[in-house]
């Protein structure tokens, strides 16, 4: 005989149904709705994880650990494009990197795309209140989800940049192996 699902099941269920019916009509009210209660669910946040690892397979698209993994070792073997240039990091750096990397959130696509042509330059003081300040004055409108995601691959290309000369310079010293 089945189990009969609690209220709370119930409503994990109908958030999951809510969430795949968001993703197929690109409904980024609901998407962001349904993240948001998965941020007080992790049970729903496993799901939603495991949702979006199915429709990747299905698609035959690669799960963002296979990106990530890629790209690290692109960065590791290759060096990074970003390594050691001179140029200000700037609000639009950091989106195109964003976007390059797929750590765009859920429904913070339009934000990214807005954000995209500014040359604001980031402070080189990273803490989550210059971001979101920074941010703000920009007068588009943001989630908290991607003010995280913003503020770490600042942090990211900071550190990818101000590592770069010293990479480089570590890598001309090595000896070729006999």
């Amino acid at each position: 005989m089945p189990s009969k699902l609690t209220k709370h099941e119930l409503e994990r269920e109908r958030l999951i149904f809510r969430y795949i019916r968001a993703l197929e009509q690109d409904d980024e009210e609901d998407l962001a709705l349904v993240l948001e209660a998965a941020l007080e669910d992790p049970e729903l946040a496993t799901t939603l994880d495991e949702v979006d690892r199915a429709l990747l397979e299905e698609a035959g698209l690669p799960s963002a650990v296979e990106k990530e993994t890629v790209a690290t070792l692109a960065e590791l073997h290759l060096g990074s494009l970003d390594a050691g240039s001179s140029a200000p990091l700037t609000i639009g750096h950091v989106a195109a990197r964003l976007k390059d990397r797929n750590r765009i959130p859920i429904g913070s696509e339009n934000t990214n795309k807005l954000l995209l042509t500014l040359d604001e330059v980031i402070p080189s003081e990273l803490t989550v209140a210059t971001v979101e300040s920074l941010l703000r004055k920009t007068g588009i409108v943001f989630s908290s989800a991607y003010a995280r995601a913003f503020r770490t691959e600042a942090v990211r290309l900071s550190m990818s940049r101000s590592e770069g000369p010293a990479r480089i310079a570590a890598r001309s010293r090595r000896r070729p192996k006999s």
